[in-house]
């Protein structure tokens, strides 16, 4: 985790299917395949991309260590686009 734990971050935007239920909201947790985990404090939904059909969010969190992530949690799977 690059980021100290507990510590507030922003995600913007944060893209997710607009066919896919249920959306992401507070209390759930975004997980990254490299071991990062924040968990959903503010989710603000933008409006969505009907070319792609992508809702669009933007989203406080706060970092989470992955290891104190709930079993039973809301979790969903951030993969991070490449900066330009």
């Amino acid at each position: 985790m690059r980021g100290e734990p507990y510590t507030p971050c922003n995600i913007s935007p944060y893209r997710y299917p607009a066919t896919v239920d249920p959306q992401p909201q507070e209390g759930a947790f975004l997980v990254s395949a490299a071991g990062s985990a924040y968990r959903i404090e503010h989710a603000h939904e933008l409006p969505t991309n009907l070319e792609t059909m992508e809702r669009r969010y933007k989203l406080r969190c706060t970092r989470w260590p992955l290891a104190e992530v709930p079993d039973d949690a809301m979790r969903f799977d951030i993969v991070w686009d490449k900066r330009g």
